[in-house]
């Protein structure tokens, strides 16, 4: 009886998993939740990632979606919403994942990742993004933290996972905000 409650649950999971999923070919957008920060969306920044309320247009930013690509996100400038900002070609996603770093995530044209910025890795669960280390263990280590604009964060990576005194832990995800 207890090997069949097990394939029951674990049939459930399965399916409960599949309703909610990325199709990583067609493009899209992500949003950060947190404390103050609900469903903010990523955007670029002088090859930096911000989220915020509104894309500050004379500071080279512009709306973004991404597509994925093997375990690399890739970004296009979205042409129907905001900002002035450029950018050649389809740069990638990157986070530092080197020891005890907190630093800002960003993008690159770069076709290799370097051995504290990586670009490969990312996975999703349900419409949750991940980091895929080398053991095998998902992480989500992002972070909001404090710019001098009113309504725009950095988007950090966290690697320690230490509490930030100017920031606060944010999920990132394909789910926009209700409207």
């Amino acid at each position: 009886m207890l090997f069949n409650k097990i394939q029951l649950s674990a049939g459930l999971l399965l399916c409960s998993s599949q309703t909610a999923h990325v199709n990583a070919a067609d493009p899209f957008t992500l949003y950060a939740y947190g404390t103050n920060i609900s469903g903010l969306p990523v955007f670029y920044m002088n090859s930096l990632a911000y989220i915020g309320y509104r894309i500050p247009s004379d500071l080279n930013a512009t709306n973004i979606t991404f597509t994925m690509n093997n375990t690399s996100l890739y970004t296009q400038k979205n042409l129907t919403s905001g900002g002035s900002g450029k950018f050649t070609g389809e740069p990638k996603f990157f986070i530092d994942t080197s020891t005890d770093s907190t630093a800002q995530a960003g993008f690159t044209t770069s076709d290799e990742s370097t051995t504290t910025n990586t670009t490969t890795g990312f996975r999703f669960l349900g419409t949750d993004v991940y980091w895929k280390d080398s053991d095998g263990t998902l992480q989500a280590k992002f972070w909001a933290t404090a710019t001098n604009i009113d309504g725009v964060w950095k988007l950090v990576w966290n690697e320690p996972n230490d509490v930030l005194d100017d920031g606060t832990p944010v999920v990132i995800q394909t789910t926009p905000p209700a409207a």
